[in-house]
């Protein structure tokens, strides 16, 4: 986006399953992201792997 406003949109498979945490721990230090609860609760997304 260039730091235009905008959305980014991030397409995740079980596959992706080992950056869960981390992916999660990023956003929620955003100050202009918004996390997911789908994310928030995914139980891979609980601990790092």
């Amino acid at each position: 986006r260039a730091g235009k406003a905008g959305k980014a949109v991030t397409f995740l498979t079980k596959e992706d399953s080992a950056t869960f945490y981390e992916l999660k721990e990023v956003i929620l230090e955003s100050p202009v992201s918004v996390c997911p609860p789908e994310l928030i609760n995914h139980p891979d997304a609980q601990h790092k792997p």
